[in-house]
């Protein structure tokens, strides 16, 4: 199977019952490394992740993989390579193990295989000692810690992040972004967030969006001294949340 090396968006637009959520989105993203999606509140970023995902079709645009454009056969087999892990963590009625185990259980993935990966994975995120435990027992971090162990285990090539340490504390942000920066060192992250200081400690890459446009992009220098005012007032933190936030 040939590695994921690039993703490509142009001319990307997103409806919704005639409301538009993102337009013109041009957007290429190479292999490794992490690719951060900045903006405020309502800026499309969930919306742009999910296009990339493969969850969501655009309205308009073109969508392409290692220079072949995506089409409706492409989808299914593409998906099982990159997984997406949301900002409100939705997890299986179950114990911690059950939950990380699933993605490979559906895969048919070797039980020593399995074992190997889930035992590595849950040791990385600090979730040793939990795997008994029903997942509506933990705390808000071990939640989200458990759902990106479960993106993990699956060994993707491209995971996608919605603001994954929203509202979580010092502590369970510094174990996910850890993680992510581990993950980046073979693998892509593209992961979306409101907070300045996070896109420093972990982007390689930042596009700003702001009202459904891609308003800039570059390394993370386009937020040292932005040129258009969008940016400018978004890093001063006067619009959505910035460097006075985490």
């Amino acid at each position: 199977m040939v590695a994921l090396k690039m993703i490509e968006l142009k001319g990307v637009s997103k409806k919704f019952d005639g409301i538009v959520a993102l337009k013109n989105i041009d957007l290429k993203l190479n292999s490794n490394g992490v690719y951060v999606i900045i903006g405020p509140s309502g800026a499309g970023k969930t919306t742009l992740l999910k296009i990339l995902a493969l969850l969501s079709k655009p309205t308009e645009g073109h969508i392409y993989y290692n220079d072949v454009e995506v089409d409706d056969k492409a989808i299914s087999p593409l998906r099982r390579r990159f997984t997406m892990v949301f900002q409100n963590t939705v997890l299986f009625n179950t114990t911690v193990y059950e939950n990380i185990a699933y993605g490979l259980k559906i895969r048919n993935l070797l039980k020593d295989e399995a074992v190997k990966r889930i035992r590595d994975v849950m040791e990385r995120l600090g979730l040793n000692g939990l795997e008994k435990r029903h997942v509506s027992k933990l705390s808000v971090g071990q939640q989200q810690r458990v759902s990106l162990a479960r993106a993990l285990v699956i060994e993707p090539d491209i995971l996608i992040l919605d603001e994954p340490t929203a509202n979580l504390d010092p502590e369970n942000t510094a174990v996910i972004e850890e993680e992510v920066l581990e993950f980046s060192k073979t693998k892509t992250v593209v992961m979306s967030t409101h907070n300045v200081r996070q896109t420093f400690r972990l982007a390689d890459r930042v596009a700003f969006l702001y009202g459904g446009l891609l308003i800039d992009q570059g390394k993370t220098s386009i937020l040292d001294d932005p040129v258009d005012e969008r940016v400018q007032r978004f890093v001063r933190g006067e619009t959505g949340y910035a460097l006075n936030h985490g």
